[in-house]
């Protein structure tokens, strides 16, 4: 990512982390007279630098609506799995599903919500061992 780019990315997520308002304006304009002031949801906002931060950083985007019905392959590509190891998670219980026929099917909104518990479950993880080792150089 560009310099004053990435510095322009810092400046957005220090005013989205220090506001507090849930609504915020977003001016669109281009080389021309034309511009557009919008009103949007600081969470719409958070979203929206995630988006280019990652385009940004030339990383793949796809955008899956909350209520759509995944099949084992789109669910195992958005967790970073295998298909196998994602069908052994399903038939763990570890992401609810059901089945069309003999083909099993996720919920977008579940697989998320795993990535994100597993995701939270991992940064706790880190910030133990970090404690940990804290706690070995203070005894030392």
């Amino acid at each position: 990512m560009k310099t004053r780019q990435k510095s322009k990315m810092v400046a957005l997520e220090r005013l989205l982390e220090s506001q507090d308002s849930s609504r915020m304006q977003v001016i669109v304009s281009n080389d021309g007279d034309d511009k557009v002031v919008m009103e949007v949801s600081s969470h719409a906002l958070q979203l929206f630098r995630e988006l280019l931060e990652k385009i940004e950083e030339g990383t793949g985007v796809e955008i899956v609506r909350q209520d759509q019905e995944l099949t084992t392959s789109e669910a195992a590509e958005i967790l970073g799995v295998s298909r196998p190891y994602l069908v052994d998670l399903l038939e763990d219980g570890e992401i609810p599903f059901h089945k069309v026929g003999s083909h099993r099917r996720v919920q977008a909104s579940d697989v998320l919500e795993f990535k994100r518990l597993r995701r939270q479950r991992s940064r706790d993880a880190m910030k133990e061992l970090a404690q940990e080792d804290r706690k070995l150089d203070v005894e030392q």
